[in-house]
């Protein structure tokens, strides 16, 4: 049981992970040795295509959640060569995808480095401004150092005209559709980054609190998480609807 994009999902055990074991929403699919070397078929598995044929062979009454069973997935038609054919295709792969994650690898990294670059520039303009030879004042805040001479220095509260901590009843363990109402989790304001994708699917027996419904141009903060994203802010420019 799984949302409809994640259902039938399947993943390929290269090491023994002694402590760990299996629940009831994963299958252990074990096969033949001797007709099918299994780093082969996990890849056929894994392809858009067969994804895509187990995601149709599920069923369920939720839109949002969907279940395979057994009988429909063995009957999956898979392509099946020569077993020695098999292991070259499945070492081909193997390297190529590691060439590929290498690459995704370096991306990532690049964009680490250019998060860091946007972090320090947001930094340096709302503390300083945008004309590099201004003068500059001491302002008194260790984490803000000095600011130019002209600005002001007030706090934040006499510029909010509300706060508001929201609502957190029991929800469904998977993400709202667009047509459904969620509730956001934590995780969906992280490093200046809103993920609206990042809730919980509200009960259909349960009511919306619409004064709560997250809009455009609203700020978000952070009040409860870990100490590095305690405090984490975001504005969603838009939201999902």
């Amino acid at each position: 049981m799984n949302t409809p994009s994640l259902v039938g999902e399947s993943g390929y055990v290269a090491q023994d992970f002694p402590t760990l074991f299996l629940p009831d929403r994963l299958w252990k699919l074990v096969f033949d040795n001797e007709t099918v070397f299994t780093p082969y078929i996990s890849h056929v598995l894994s392809s858009s295509g067969a994804r895509q044929a187990l995601s149709c062979m599920a069923t369920g009454t939720s839109p949002s959640m969907k279940n395979l069973s057994i009988e429909e997935m063995g009957n999956l038609p898979v392509p099946l060569p020569a077993l020695d054919e098999q292991k070259l295709i499945a070492a081909y792969l193997d390297r190529e995808t590691a060439r590929i994650d290498a690459l995704i690898a370096a991306k990532e990294r690049m964009l680490a480095l250019l998060e860091e670059k946007r972090a320090a520039l947001i930094s340096r303009v709302v503390t300083c401004g945008l004309d590099p030879n201004v003068p500059l004042k001491p302002s008194g805040q260790e984490w803000l150092g000095e600011i130019p001479a002209h600005w002001k220095l007030e706090r934040l509260k006499f510029h909010l005209l509300n706060i508001e901590q929201g609502w957190s009843p029991q929800c469904d363990s998977y993400p709202a559709e667009p047509d459904e109402w969620g509730v956001l989790k934590v995780g969906a304001v992280n490093s200046w980054t809103f993920n609206a994708l990042e809730n919980k699917r509200l009960p259909n027996d349960v009511e919306p609190l619409c004064e709560y419904e997250i809009k455009p141009r609203d700020v978000l903060m952070s009040r409860a998480n870990t100490a590095q994203l305690l405090g984490s802010v975001v504005y969603p420019e838009s939201v999902f609807a």
